[in-house]
């Protein structure tokens, strides 16, 4: 169907010039069962649609009735069910945005994020009291290389005790700081807690995210022959840790189970 400047209405075809019988059946399963006042389909015959082609009557027919026909098609076929489609995805959005809201300080969201802004990610590595031998450096490199799946920078900055300056970052720049604590060591609330706190707050005010590494290497080879023992010096830093809201995992750094950390810290990021 189609109109000119002066508002006429007809219509052409390739494949039904001939067959006007089957432009009257569309005509009549499109528009004719669409609520109107007119009387523009108790005329309408095979004859009639014959002479509306534009190369049998070049000026058309009045298109007025037509033109209120496909409005109310158009309305009823696009507009509102596109209405609809929008409102319920408005309110699907909302219910999920409210019963199920996402942390966007995992590691998969952050990789998404940083990769739509085309950032690579700057790892600073922060061993508490304990420096890292090359080895467990590599280690780490390699954690995070296949944890976040991007061009990664690494800075190693060891943190000789909690009165250390906190590290100066960027706000705003595709940055992560990984604590490495020794499982080794007794965690105690006003050292190791509470300087995961500082480090989070620090990220967190220059949209920065981190993480906890509890490197378990001395203490699992010390105590494996009493793994209880094992058992409740990780209960007692994951208890700890939890307060913190700051993802964690333990790590043996001279073995590493990436596919085990990397769900360890996506299980503790999905407790916060």
């Amino acid at each position: 169907m189609g109109w000119g400047t002066a508002y006429t209405a007809g219509w052409e075809s390739t494949w039904l010039a001939e067959k006007p019988n089957a432009v009257l059946a569309f005509l009549n399963l499109v528009y004719n069962i669409l609520p109107s006042n007119d009387n523009l389909f108790q005329t309408l015959n095979t004859e009639v649609v014959k002479n509306m082609r534009f190369d049998v009557t070049p000026a058309g027919v009045p298109a007025t009735y037509w033109m209120i026909r496909l409005i109310t098609a158009t309305a009823i076929i696009v507009i509102i069910p596109r209405l609809f489609l929008f409102l319920y995805n408005k309110v699907r959005a909302n219910f999920i945005k409210n019963n199920f809201p996402i942390n966007l300080q995992t590691p998969y969201y952050q990789n998404i994020i940083r990769q739509w802004h085309g950032q690579s990610m700057t790892i600073r590595v922060l061993p508490f009291g304990k420096d890292l031998t090359t080895e467990e450096k590599n280690n780490i490199e390699d954690l995070s290389l296949a944890i976040n799946q991007s061009g990664n920078k690494f800075i190693f900055e060891p943190t000789a005790h909690e009165d250390t300056p906190l590290p100066t970052i960027e706000n705003g720049k595709a940055e992560e700081l990984w604590i490495v604590f020794s499982m080794a060591a007794t965690p105690e609330k006003e050292v190791h807690i509470q300087f995961a706190k500082d480090i989070r707050d620090l990220c967190n005010k220059n949209e920065a995210s981190c993480k906890v590494l509890i490197n378990s290497d001395v203490f699992i080879e010390r105590f494996s022959g009493t793994p209880k023992r094992i058992e409740e010096r990780k209960k007692n830093w994951s208890t700890f840790l939890d307060s913190t809201a700051v993802p964690y995992a333990f790590a043996n750094l001279d073995s590493l189970n990436v596919k085990e950390i990397s769900e360890e810290f996506d299980k503790t990021s999905n407790h916060h």
